[in-house]
């Protein structure tokens, strides 16, 4: 009886430590849909997995099991596979030994949170996966000090919601929404010190509407209404005085210009 016990722990050590042991593999690589495509492949005798041409000419493990794929540079991936799927947790690691991407697959496609890190070992960006496609959450950081970088929300592989943007110094620089990847609404834009750079309306990711653009001093520099990718466009002088006015078409300035001095005194007149 107690040479039966023995004899099954003995089992059980055997295949908890044959789920655990990661074979090293010797190739450069990279993730081609839901597998592991290999190139400069060098076999060792220690090799006990099959490898299958793909269409590219490259290999790829059929296998199941832990792999640790080590490419020409350094780098390395840590990846379980499911007859040459990848399935469950995947690691990259940049050649210095740092964690470049943590992540998990699902029968071949990305589920769930993934991160990417900066070569330094900071964390810089954050990602959430439903069946392969961004949805969710999606925050990027400044790695020189952890600050939001920017930040939005993914569905469908679309941006969609409110958009922000930070200096690195925590101010914000950008916000805005989207609608299905498009920008819709108005975005607005801060200098540095926190005066309004910029207010532009926005439908179906091109400028429709109000535009008013500032200068560092908080006054205004130019303004224009836009009616698609036409409007009416002023500029001004620092002390507010009108500087310029006249018509665009698809960026291009169009019929007459007038251009005025720091009095206010029309000075030229151009005709395009």
């Amino acid at each position: 009886m107690e040479k039966k016990k023995i004899n099954i722990i003995m089992v059980l050590l055997f295949l908890i430590s044959n789920l655990s042991f990661s074979q090293d593999v010797f190739a450069d690589y990279k993730i081609h849909f839901d597998r592991v495509h290999l190139t400069n492949y060098v076999q060792t005798m220690n090799d006990n997995f099959k490898v299958i041409s793909t269409e590219d000419g490259s290999l790829t493990i059929s296998d199941s099991g832990n792999f640790k794929v080590h490419d020409s540079g350094g780098r390395h991936i840590d990846v379980i596979l499911k007859d040459g799927v990848i399935n469950g947790r995947y690691e990259e690691y940049y050649n210095n030994g740092n964690l470049f991407t943590l992540g998990t697959y699902v029968n071949g496609k990305k589920e769930g949170q993934w991160k990417i890190y900066a070569e330094n070992g900071k964390l810089w960006k954050v990602y959430e996966y439903k069946n392969d496609e961004l949805n969710g959450k999606y925050i990027s950081y400044y790695t020189n000090n952890g600050l939001e970088s920017e930040r939005g929300t993914y569905v469908n592989g679309l941006l969609n919601g409110e958009w922000v943007e930070n200096y690195s110094s925590g101010q914000k620089k950008i916000t805005g929404n989207y609608e299905n990847g498009k920008r819709k609404g108005t975005f607005t834009e801060w200098y540095t010190n926190g005066v309004k750079k910029s207010s532009m309306d926005y439908n179906n990711d091109e400028v429709n509407g109000k535009v008013l653009v500032y200068y560092e001093s908080g006054r205004l520099l130019y303004e224009a209404d836009m009616i698609g990718r036409e409007g009416i466009l002023k500029g001004y002088h620092l002390d507010g005085r009108l500087g310029f006015e006249g018509k665009i078409n698809n960026n291009q300035r169009i019929g007459k210009w007038n251009f005025y001095d720091s009095l206010g005194n029309l000075y030229t007149a151009i005709e395009y």
